[in-house]
């Protein structure tokens, strides 16, 4: 009987160290997914500066000397742009 209940014991301790193995590999595993979900979240949205590019756009807003003479082509046509400049980059900041 005195075989048995050591070995009862012994079955015990294997057991209590497997399952802090099952712990520590559960607390790696768990350590290991925050690492990753925090390094893809500082890739995408820390470190990637947002965008800016400056944007450029021009419109046609008035026509004149477009109106075809009787006696010939036309002679000085005239054209009314409105530029637009869009550009969120700091002041401060050379390209």
């Amino acid at each position: 009987m005195a075989a048995s209940g050591k070995s009862s014991e012994a079955l015990e301790l294997a057991a209590d160290g497997k399952s802090r193995e099952v712990i520590v590999a559960v607390l790696l595993c768990c350590c290991g997914v925050v690492v990753v979900i925090g390094t893809m979240t500082w890739v995408t949205i820390i470190a990637t500066p947002a965008d800016t590019s400056p944007s450029f756009s021009v419109m046609v807003t008035d026509t004149g000397g477009l109106d075809p003479l009787p006696l010939g082509p036309v002679i000085r046509p005239a054209f009314d742009l409105a530029l637009r400049v869009d550009n969120p980059m700091d002041s401060r900041m050379c390209r």
